[in-house]
C-alpha cells in the first residue's frame, strides 16, 4: 500500500497504534489529527490529493464528514477524498449513514487488524468497504452501484 493518509482521532492512543499498523503494511507517509478542524486544514493544506483519510468517528460526527468530504471535492476539483470510517459506534445503523454522507467505508475499531487493513486496501483501490453482513444493504448497494434503485 503506497499511499499517503491522514488519521482523524481524538484518541492518541488510536492514531499511534494505528498509524504503526498501517506504517508497517506499506504507507509512504501517515499524518495524524486529533479535531476536525486540524483534519480539514491538513487536507486542504495538501499540495495534492490524499490518497485516504481514516476517520475515527465517535458520537455525533458523521455530519462532519459529509461536510469535509465537500468541502475536499471542491478544493480539488472534484477530485475526491476517500474517507474509511474506523467507528467504535453500531455498525448497522452508522455504516449506511456514513455511506450515504459519502464515505467509502466503514470498519469497526472492534474488529481485528486484518479486517482493518482489508478496509483501508479496499477504500484506496477506489472500493466500498463495510462489514460482509452489511452488504445487503439498500444504501450500500446504490453506493456500489449494484441496484436497481439508482435514480
Amino acid at each position: 500500500m503506497k499511499m499517503n493518509l491522514i488519521i482523524k482521532d481524538e484518541y492518541p492512543v488510536i492514531r499511534v497504534g494505528l498509524s504503526r499498523l498501517i506504517k508497517n503494511h506499506g504507507c509512504r507517509k501517515v499524518l495524524s489529527c486529533a479535531s476536525i478542524t486540524e483534519t480539514r486544514d491538513a487536507v486542504l493544506g495538501a499540495p495534492a490529493p490524499v490518497d485516504l483519510l481514516i476517520f475515527g468517528m465517535h458520537q455525533d460526527e458523521v455530519r462532519d464528514i459529509g461536510k469535509l468530504i465537500t468541502t475536499a471535492n471542491i478544493h480539488w476539483k472534484g477530485n475526491g477524498l476517500r474517507v474509511l470510517v474506523l467507528s467504535e459506534l453500531y455498525e448497522f445503523l452508522y455504516a449506511p449513514l456514513c455511506i450515504s454522507a459519502g464515505a467509502k467505508g466503514f470498519v469497526s475499531m472492534h474488529e481485528n487488524h486484518r479486517m482493518i487493513l482489508s478496509a483501508v486496501k479496499a477504500v484506496s483501490l477506489n472500493g466500498i468497504f463495510v462489514n460482509p453482513l452489511l452488504e445487503s444493504h439498500p444504501i450500500i448497494q446504490c453506493a456500489a452501484g449494484k441496484s436497481g434503485l439508482d435514480g
